[in-house]
Formats: C-alpha cells, sequence, structure tokens
C-alpha cells in the first residue's frame, strides 16, 4: 500500500509528479475531500446505510444537523434543527429514514427524527445524567445503544422508547460501547482501560478484558463478530482481542493516545485516530500498516466508513473533515491517468530498488 513518496520525471518536459512508490500514487492532496461546517461542534458523524450522504452537527451553536453528500461533501443537501440544543451524538438507523440524536437539551436520552422532514417523532426522557457520546442502532433497528459520562451505558426500545437494560461499567467517567454486529452483545470501555462484554439478552457480563492501563476511548467489533478493538490511552495501542476467548490477538502502536477505531464493511481494514489528527489503516491479516498516516488538523476525530468501504470519512473537534478515497483500485487508475500507464523498469528501480517489477497499471 502507500509507503513513502518520492519525486520522479517521467520525461525531461513532464512536470514533476509526487507519486506513491508503491502504486505510482499521486500526493495526498489529490485523494481526500475536504469539507467544513459552519460553526465549532461536538465529535459526532454517521453515515447513511446507502452511502449517499452523511450527517454533522452544524450551525453556530452546533445544534442543526446537516446531511452532506459523500462524493460532495461541501454540498449540503439539507439541514434542520431538531431543537435539543448542541448535538453531540448522531446515529442513522439501519433503513435510513431515521436519525437518533443526543443534544445538550435532550434530558440524557435519544430523540428520533425523520430524515425526510427533520420533525422529532418520538421524544424520551430520562437517561443519562451528564449526555452521551456513543449512539448506535442494534442491526435490525429494533434498539437504541447509549454510553454516557456516568459510567453507564443504556439499551432503549425504538417503538416504545422505554429502557430495557442498563449496563454499569466498572469504572467511573466517560463510557464507550458498541454492539456485536448480531446484536446479541454489547461491549463498554472507558476508564481503567477495561473492556467488558455483556450479554443482552439477560444483562450478563460475558467476560472483562485489560485493554489499557489507563484508558480505552473507543471499541468496535468487526463485522463477523470475531474481534474487537479497543482504542488505547495510557499505552498508546490499539488492541485486538478475540471475543469468544478473549485471548489478545493484535497490539497496533501509535504514537500518541487513539481516540477512534473503525473496521471496514468487508473486515479486512481497521481504521484508527489518534490525538494528532493522524489517521492510520491497517491491514488486518498482517496487523501492519497500509502505508504512511492520513494527514489532519491537530484535533481528535471520529471515523466512519461508507458502506463499500472505499471511502472514509474523518471529522475533527475544530469542525473541519476530510473524506479520503481508501480504494486500492482507485488509487491505481488515478495513478495509471497522471503517469500515462505503468512506470518503466529504470523509474521503478529508481523508486524501488531490489523490488520485483509489478507495475500498477498495464
Amino acid at each position: 500500500m502507500i509507503l513513502s513518496r518520492r519525486r520522479w520525471h517521467a520525461s525531461g518536459k513532464r512536470a514533476t509528479r509526487l507519486l506513491d512508490t508503491e502504486f505510482g500514487l499521486p500526493s495526498m492532496d489529490r485523494l481526500e475531500r475536504p469539507f467544513s461546517v459552519s460553526g465549532p461542534t461536538d465529535l459526532a458523524m454517521a453515515v447513511s446505510p446507502d452511502g449517499s450522504v452523511f450527517a454533522t452537527p452544524d450551525g453556530p451553536a452546533g445544534d442543526r444537523v446537516s446531511l452532506r453528500e459523500l462524493r460532495a461533501p461541501g454540498k449540503v443537501r439539507r439541514s434542520f434543527a431538531p431543537g435539543i440544543g448542541r448535538i453531540g451524538a448522531i446515529a442513522f438507523a439501519p433503513d435510513g429514514r431515521t436519525l437518533a440524536l443526543g443534544g445538550d437539551r435532550a434530558h440524557g436520552a435519544p430523540v428520533l427524527v425523520d430524515v425526510a422532514s427533520g420533525a422529532v417523532t418520538r421524544p424520551r426522557r430520562g437517561g443519562h445524567d451528564d449526555g452521551f457520546g456513543t449512539l448506535a442502532f442494534d442491526p435490525e433497528g429494533k434498539r437504541i445503544l447509549t454510553a454516557g459520562n456516568d459510567a453507564r451505558a443504556i439499551v432503549w426500545d425504538v417503538r416504545t422508547g422505554a429502557q430495557l437494560l442498563e449496563l454499569r461499567h466498572p469504572e467511573v467517567n466517560d463510557t464507550a460501547a458498541a454492539w456485536s454486529p448480531d446484536g446479541t452483545m454489547v461491549a463498554t470501555a472507558g476508564g481503567g482501560g477495561k473492556v467488558v462484554l455483556w450479554r443482552v439478552a439477560d444483562g450478563a457480563l460475558v467476560r472483562t478484558v485489560a485493554a489499557d492501563r489507563e484508558w480505552v476511548q473507543a471499541v468496535a467489533f468487526s463485522p463477523d463478530g470475531a474481534r474487537l478493538a479497543a482504542a488505547g490511552s495510557g499505552e498508546r495501542f490499539t488492541t485486538l482481542w478475540e471475543v469468544a476467548s478473549g485471548r489478545l490477538v493484535g497490539r497496533l502502536r501509535h504514537p500518541t493516545y487513539v481516540v477512534a477505531v473503525r473496521f471496514d464493511p468487508r473486515g479486512r481494514t481497521l481504521a484508527t485516530a489518534a490525538t494528532d489528527g493522524t489517521v492510520r489503516l491497517w491491514d488486518l491479516a498482517s496487523q501492519r500498516q497500509l502505508g504512511v498516516a492520513l494527514p489532519g488538523p491537530d484535533q481528535w476525530s471520529v471515523l466512519a466508513f461508507n458502506p463499500g468501504g472505499t471511502d472514509l470519512v474523518a471529522f475533527y473537534g475544530d469542525g473541519t473533515g476530510l473524506v479520503w478515497d481508501v480504494d486500492p483500485e482507485s488509487w491505481k487508475q488515478r495513478a495509471c491517468t497522471i503517469a500515462g500507464g505503468p512506470l518503466t523498469r529504470d523509474a521503478w528501480e529508481e523508486l524501488l530498488p531490489g523490488r520485483r517489477y509489478e507495475p500498477a497499471c498495464r
């Protein structure tokens, strides 16, 4: 994948191009689509199930929701104000017709909003003591999971608004949470560096793993439910765990704290974000980083893939964001277009000495 970039000259008359030495890629600024919201916002963002839009907080007070075109993120398809204050959490229902939102005037409970009209369809009351940051529908769209700043995770019934289950993480302060892909388990994480697996049917604690010596900022299940990724802060690792056994199966080192983790929909790649704004892609089979870190502002961020896994959205705490094209086939096609064909053997040897000649273009 993207390992380094060097300058090469196809001929004396051709302009110098920055290309990746593995694929012949163009420079990074050709692979991302930037966007920004109109005011400071909380870290909340979700991609629609059909991959056409993604939702972010917006507006000077951060109390609006904007639906942005994924292919042209500077374009807002529509925007609305649900009347729940500053937006702190966003999730799409699996059918894409409903948004669940968290706001600082929503009494610690999720609010359901019709995507087409922006109308609040089912307000709720009673929930987390100090807001929540995790918000996710279960795979069938019948339940909502929230996790807040009160060391609790709550499972809600979408139809009635009732609280079905309350899970108390064994440490205080902020808690993150995630559904298993089949909706039978919930993972909670937070202070103390612990990740706890719970059985949703009866609220039983299944297993606790020590993922970090201080804190786990984010947690995610792989699409097949076999692995769990935990974003560690104290030890600056993302750790990978086997769900069935609780066995540690990987440690991915970062130069600074990890704040977000996200599996691609095929379960082949893991995206991680750090406090310095960089985003890294990891090949899960080899547990090797795929290329250089994708740059971003020196801010915390949240991440989301589109359903096809070809685009990755990074939304930052300063209200800016980047939609990265992370499809290798797209990279190859762009490189071929710029280069006008494959690298010559001479250029290949200059850039990749000692490696077998395997140009991306044919």
